[in-house]
């Protein structure tokens, strides 16, 4: 019923309200179950499992969300540096290892937005 692209985001290890444990099983089902017109990202609170999920989101043609709001470890029981801009460039570079990054003009096909930026 909803025009695409449609972009959801699975959450997977955040306490509270529906959780979904960090495990590569949990994303590929929801992956797998995911309408052909929706865009999937994954989060991924755990810093044991978290780069093992992000990894397979990726191979499976996902994306994947990083910074000090979604995953602020870099490894188990290693914060990413304090501040956001750190804690980004950290998690970045090892999302980075692991994907290719789209261009501006791939991403902006991917999400559907014009040059101008306006739909």
């Amino acid at each position: 019923m909803l025009k695409g692209p449609v972009w959801v985001t699975f959450f997977l290890g955040w306490k509270g309200g529906c959780w979904t444990p960090p495990t590569v099983q949990a994303m590929t089902y929801m992956a797998d179950h995911c309408p052909e017109n929706f865009i999937w990202n994954t989060s991924v609170m755990d810093p044991v499992h978290q780069w093992k999920v992000l990894s397979t989101a990726i191979n499976l043609g996902g994306h994947i969300r990083i910074g000090m709001e979604d995953n602020p470890f870099i490894a188990a029981g290693e914060y990413a540096r304090s501040t956001p801009t750190w804690s980004t460039r950290s998690c970045a570079s090892r999302a980075i290892s692991v994907a290719r990054v789209a261009t501006v003009e791939e991403a902006r096909k991917i999400a559907a937005i014009p040059k101008n930026g306006m739909h």
